[in-house]
């Protein structure tokens, strides 16, 4: 194998190729859970060489939402495997950042078929900063024929409108199976109200909760009521705007700048002033 500091020009190619990748994160608490998903469908895309992202769509569950929002994680690895062809293994080793499906860019979702970033069901966009590139041989991995894309989930979410989608994910998927956190509790149509976790056999569901105290603005709650976490805010990356601009980082100093310069005239003034009067 071979590793890297960026993605190369001819894994970039290998990616293209591929119909499936996997995507895996943990929980920081030493008892919590790790998590991998396969991923299908056109929803992969390489911004730069450092930098992915991927359309995260509706599902029962929000593990690598609620792994990304924990304060200090934000850990994340994605997997490519050839199943046809010259045996490979490609991984993406980052930082991931959750993007909710109303911060997203318009630069960032013209990357994915509009179908799909229209689609009531599209919840997110995961945009990741790469710091290391590896593969490894896949000697072992079997020979697979892709036939086609399921359709079940686009024919699903069709049926829904995006206030039902809201509702499915504040129940599904405000908090992750270890009570943290999750993307749920960030949606749209009900952003702001209460939501409190009951147990579904295994799950940590949600639900709204009328009349009870709501966290502070911009946070999300655990299960046991003592984790806070961010609400998602827009992802750093190219095409992807972030709160601070260069050009609003320069905005600033200039604006600091002539703030001191203005202080600093107002002392002269002031020391010429006394110095007057002195005399």
């Amino acid at each position: 194998g071979k590793a890297y500091d960026s993605v190369p020009d001819s894994q970039a190619e290998f990616i293209k190729k591929q119909k499936i990748f996997f995507v895996a994160t943990a929980n920081l608490s030493p008892d919590g859970h790790i998590n991998v998903s396969p991923k299908g469908h056109d929803c992969f895309t390489l911004i730069d060489k450092n930098t992915c992202a991927y359309l995260d769509l509706s599902g029962s569950g929000a593990e690598t939402a609620a792994h990304l929002m924990q304060e200090g994680n934000g850990r994340i690895t994605i997997m490519f495997c050839a199943f046809e062809g010259s045996p490979n293994i490609l991984r993406l080793y980052g930082k991931g950042k959750i993007v909710l499906r109303q911060d997203t860019t318009k630069d960032l979702l013209s990357r994915f078929p509009e179908d799909m970033v229209k689609d009531p069901g599209f919840r997110a966009i995961v945009v990741i900063d790469i710091h290391r590139v590896s593969t490894s041989c896949g000697f072992a991995v079997p020979f697979f024929d892709y036939k086609e894309d399921r359709n079940v989930l686009k024919k699903h979410f069709a049926k829904k409108k995006q206030e039902d989608m809201d509702q499915y994910r504040v129940k599904k998927n405000s908090f992750s199976i270890d009570g943290e956190p999750s993307l749920g509790q960030f949606q749209e149509t009900f952003e702001g109200q209460p939501i409190e976790p009951y147990d579904a056999k295994g799950y940590h569901w949600g639900r709204i909760a009328p009349g009870k105290k709501a966290p502070p603005k911009g946070y999300g709650v655990s299960v046991d009521g003592r984790t806070l976490a961010r609400r998602p805010g827009l992802a750093r990356g190219k095409d992807a705007s972030t709160g601070w601009t260069p050009f609003m980082i320069l905005a600033v100093v200039l604006a600091l700048s002539l703030l001191i310069a203005a202080l600093l005239r107002g002392v002269e003034e002031s020391v010429v002033g006394l110095e007057e009067q002195s005399e």
